[in-house]
């Protein structure tokens, strides 16, 4: 939610590519581990 944050407020190309890459990253891990639930736990 942080870096989302700084993707709408700052200003800065550097600070916004971090955040994207952050957000991109986070999102990947967040889906790889949702799957791995559904196939080891239902």
């Amino acid at each position: 939610m942080m870096a989302q944050m700084v993707l709408n407020t700052a200003n800065k190309p550097e600070i916004r590519e971090l955040a994207q890459t952050i957000v991109d990253t986070q999102t990947a891990e967040i889906n790889q581990m949702q799957q791995w639930q559904q196939a080891w736990f239902r």
